[in-house]
């Protein structure tokens, strides 16, 4: 059905309108949710916002840290470079995000406070063990 391209400009022409295609989506969707919220309708529970936050807020970065960590340089003091390393960094994160959280909403239950915190460490964790991951990997290579 479609044919492989083979022709380096031709890759790069590509990757550049899917970049144009890219920019222009995601300033489409933040548009409709400005709309959206000058309506004062809810736009935090919509999926568009989560289409919004996916692509955006998540798998541009981990796409961009694969890229960032296959271009590094050798001698860089690499911050995540062993997996207990992260899991300490995450865990003052979470617990640094549970004060915080605590301290800013003082009306709020712990249990909510832990919650949150629990969360962003937990992410903190997943992004810190993926780019252990490519660090390991790209060493490998």
């Amino acid at each position: 059905m479609y044919k492989k391209i083979t022709d380096e400009r031709l890759k790069d022409k590509n990757l550049k309108n899917i970049r144009i295609i890219y920019v222009v989506q995601t300033i489409g969707i933040f548009l409709i949710l400005l709309k959206d919220f000058i309506a004062g309708e809810d736009v935090f529970g919509t999926p568009l916002f989560f289409v919004f936050i996916l692509s955006n807020g998540v798998v541009a970065p981990l796409l961009q840290m694969r890229i960032s960590v296959e271009h590094e340089d050798g001698e860089k003091k690499k911050v995540f470079d062993s997996l207990g390393k992260v899991i300490g960094i995450s865990v003052l994160i979470g617990a640094s995000i549970l004060l915080i959280y605590k301290v800013l909403t003082p009306d709020r239950s712990w249990l909510e406070a832990s919650i949150a915190g629990t969360i962003v460490g937990v992410i903190y964790i997943v992004i810190g063990s993926y780019m252990v991951w490519l660090q390991k990997k790209s060493q490998e290579e």
